[in-house]
């Protein structure tokens, strides 16, 4: 195996790592602080960390201009803060599980929101991959609600977990 690639395989587990990481330490760490205080403390820990990359020029980007700022700020909160306390509320509601299955959804969405605002082209292998993810959440849903009626939704946070779960694909 190459040197290139092995440190390649080695990011992507890094990364998978990490992103399941959420799923073991949201349910342990949301009782003190809540979904709005977890993701703001993991918000502000990660700008902070740009913040210091930038300004040591670690990381250096000369297309992004003070004019860019307010539209970052936006995509910032309503994308990646919004994301994760949907993401953390929908842990403590849910189950692990339902939120591994789910997340499935959020590429789709990305691909679909790509190809409406920014007229990306949706390729057969895109579309297919869409496809089987929504295939797969609809009957993951589908399954959930056959026996639920509105009288039994009340005080049932598991499909209000699941709900807020989608609500972060869309984010």
């Amino acid at each position: 195996m190459s040197f290139k690639l092995f440190w390649v395989c080695a990011l992507d587990v890094c990364a998978a790592l990490m992103f399941s990481g959420i799923f073991i330490f949201t349910p342990l760490a949301i009782g003190g602080v809540g979904a709005v205080g977890l993701a703001t403390q993991r918000f502000v820990l990660a700008a902070a960390i740009f913040a210091a990359l930038f300004t040591t020029g670690l990381i250096r980007h000369e297309k992004i201009g003070r004019h860019h700022w307010p539209w970052l700020t936006l995509a910032a909160f309503l994308g990646v803060f919004s994301y994760n306390v949907c993401m953390f509320q929908g842990i403590a509601l849910s189950s692990v599980v339902h939120g591994g299955l789910i997340v499935g959804f959020t590429p789709v969405m990305t691909i679909l929101f790509e190809a409406l605002l920014f007229g990306m082209r949706l390729n057969a292998v895109k579309l297919l991959g869409a496809g089987i993810s929504l295939l797969g959440v609809f009957y993951f849903f589908r399954s959930r609600l056959d026996n639920i009626t509105f009288a039994s939704l009340k005080g049932n946070t598991e499909i209000a977990g699941d709900l807020l779960f989608m609500l972060a694909g869309l984010c």
